[in-house]
């Protein structure tokens, strides 16, 4: 989830430095979407294996997201 943070911040910095204010605003909507898009990425496989576990009674393989 860092780097989803890291990556929107670089971004935005990029953005201020080369286009300034009106170069920013157009691009907030694309930081906003990479960070939900990361933590959205994070939080499905953990809803996944907590439904799994639930209904199974068996601990779900794990596995690293990023």
């Amino acid at each position: 989830m860092a780097f989803s943070f890291l990556l929107g911040w670089l971004a935005k910095i990029a953005a201020t430095h080369l286009g300034g204010h009106t170069v920013y605003e157009k691009v907030k909507p694309l930081m906003i979407g990479l960070i939900a898009g990361e933590i959205l990425a994070a939080t499905i496989p953990m809803i996944v294996g907590a439904l799994y576990y639930l209904f199974t009674g068996r601990t779900p393989v794990g596995f690293w997201v990023i």
